[in-house]
């Protein structure tokens, strides 16, 4: 399809307002998606908690860091 000088491509999902949807109107790209920030975001909380400088920190500090 033609708009002005561009052309939209159809395609199988698109992201709006941050939500990825896809053709069968269901969540399973936007679950993957969140899927790896989740990874992401555990991973950085292991590394900070086993850090040496941090080593002697309570649990207490690493949710305050994870409610952040």
């Amino acid at each position: 399809m033609k708009l002005g000088d561009s052309t939209i491509d159809e395609t199988d999902k698109y992201t709006y307002l941050g939500e990825v949807n896809n053709k069968n109107m269901n969540l399973k790209d936007q679950i993957k998606i969140i899927e790896s920030k989740v990874e992401a975001a555990y991973q950085t909380l292991i590394a900070i908690a086993e850090d040496q400088n941090f080593k002697d920190i309570k649990m207490e500090c690493v949710w305050k860091l994870v409610q952040t």
